[in-house]
């Protein structure tokens, strides 16, 4: 018997371009700047703005989006230890001219193609190791501070209450210490920092050259 064709052959043909002169296509970049910054202990929208003119896929003669056009999107405040890289995301781009298209919350990454933005890294060993030092210092605290009897005397009223208060605070300094054992690490990435949005669905635009804003100072492709 033969090899079925559902084994051999894909079930997707080759789809021609919509419009080949007014595509991006998924897999190309749109490369960008940061304008605002990124700190990771909360989350936030970010601004950036296209750096370098971008032109359709198939011939590269058109020019779709102009430099200068401002970038919205969002990124992740979800921070793990070790963790180095900021993820976000770009949801809009915003022509000169005020138009505007949604891209779906394409991915950024840095020049080199790498998921995520990677600048500045606070692990704030100096905050986790001296909460180390200060868990000691009350671990060691509540031991001392216990009434210590000998040869059967009992404990006077006065060496209970100093030893039931030295226990709590002892122990509300410890939970205090190991909340500031547990933080994450803060990740900066700094207005200037350039990067790549992965286009990742094709885009069909118009050409920006010939609009009457494209031979404006500062708002054409060249």
């Amino acid at each position: 018997a033969g090899t079925p064709e559902a084994e051999v052959y894909l079930a997707r043909q080759r789809k021609g371009a919509v419009a080949p002169s007014q595509e991006i296509k998924a897999g190309w970049v749109i490369p960008g700047v940061m304008i605002s910054g990124i700190n990771s202990d909360l989350p936030g929208q970010i601004i950036g703005q296209v750096r370098e003119a971008v032109y359709d896929s198939a011939t590269s003669t058109q020019c779709l989006i102009p430099p200068g056009s401002r970038l919205v999107g969002t990124y992740d405040s979800g921070v793990t230890l070790g963790q180095q890289r900021a993820l976000a995301v770009w949801r809009r781009i915003i022509y000169p001219d005020g138009s505007s298209i949604s891209i779906d919350n394409m991915p950024g990454a840095d020049v080199g193609g790498y998921a995520g933005f990677n600048d500045k890294v606070n692990n704030h060993y100096l905050r986790i190791f001296g909460s180390g030092l200060l868990l000691s210092v009350f671990s060691a605290g509540i031991q001392l501070s216990q009434p210590q009897a000998s040869n059967g005397e009992n404990y006077s009223s006065s060496q209970i209450i100093a030893g039931s208060l030295g226990q709590q605070m002892g122990q509300i300094g410890m939970q205090m210490a190991q909340r500031n054992m547990n933080i994450q690490p803060t990740l900066e990435i700094r207005p200037g920092y350039e990067f790549n949005i992965m286009v990742t669905k094709d885009i069909i635009l118009p050409t920006w050259e010939g609009h009457p804003m494209a031979g404006s100072t500062g708002k054409g492709c060249n």
